[in-house]
């Protein structure tokens, strides 16, 4: 099954809106033998992390976590994922600069997965 936005992830993703007190857990199992959907959403920044992971999968794992994450983001504030603005807070946890985001979110990448 397709999402609505083509991307070739399945939908059954948390809707947009989010209700404050909800919870929501996604899980990814990447292929990391093929090139991953969303590349297009990733911002220069994130190109450029993973333009210098020396193995080919590594960098495969990196895309395919972070258009995942700017997916999610972007169907619970129903905005295109490429247009989603991430800080790095003081402690170095990232998070959302976005006017109406009160969303609190981890990225987790399992090493044994993908």
């Amino acid at each position: 099954m397709r999402s609505d936005n083509g991307s070739g992830w399945s939908s059954g993703l948390p809707p947009a809106p989010l209700v404050k007190s909800d919870v929501h857990v996604v899980s990814l199992v990447i292929d990391t033998e093929t090139d991953p959907p969303g590349l297009e959403w990733l911002d220069d920044e994130e190109r450029s992390r993973a333009s210098r992971f020396i193995r080919r999968s590594d960098a495969r794992r990196f895309i395919a976590s972070h258009a995942m994450l700017r997916f999610v983001l972007g169907r619970c504030l129903d905005v295109d994922p490429a247009s989603l603005l991430f800080e790095v807070g003081a402690h170095g946890k990232p998070t959302l600069r976005h006017p109406s985001a009160d969303i609190r979110f981890n990225l987790f990448n399992d090493p044994t997965q993908g």
